[in-house]
């Protein structure tokens, strides 16, 4: 959640930029999140357009709207996985916002790349003297988590 004059001081600092004084100096922002807290007070985004106080809409430029709707596929279709390099995927990035969907995007991607998929799985013990802990934290709960910054209990690499 940003306060509404944050949104507003880069709207007067674009602005005053390009000197121009549509909003954003008439540039494109896009925002991500729930709209009805990220969104400053005198705009909505309403299917594709910004609709103002007025009632007048802008209508976001075409390159908004890609001809595949796919991510994945826009992404990572037209490469040859056979002799891609580092330096090619590296401004290949899909953002999201939780471990899980991000899982259901590498798996997506896994299936563009040739070869055979190897199932890495993590340790499943628990490294604790207290036999309680056993009992209190079993193996396939554990196996569940996905906690943030590490990878997932079975992590599929090609």
């Amino acid at each position: 959640m940003t306060h509404v004059h944050a949104f507003l001081a880069v709207d007067r600092l674009l602005q005053d930029l390009t000197k121009c004084k549509e909003p954003f100096g008439g540039k494109v922002i896009l925002l991500g999140g729930d709209f009805r807290q990220v969104l400053p007070g005198f705009s909505c985004l309403v299917v594709g357009h910004w609709r103002k106080k007025s009632g007048s809409t802008i209508q976001l430029p075409l390159q908004c709207y890609p001809s595949i709707q796919d991510p994945i596929h826009q992404l990572y279709s037209y490469i040859d996985f056979s002799s891609v390099t580092p330096q090619e995927l590296k401004d290949r990035a899909i953002l999201t916002v939780n471990n899980e969907r991000s899982m259901e995007i590498n798996n997506k991607v896994l299936e563009f790349m040739p070869g055979n998929e190897t199932v890495y799985k993590a340790v499943d013990m628990i490294m604790s003297e207290d036999p309680q802990d056993q009992l209190t934290f079993p193996e396939e709960f554990l196996n569940s988590l996905t906690p943030t910054g590490l990878p997932p209990y079975e992590l599929k690499l090609k």
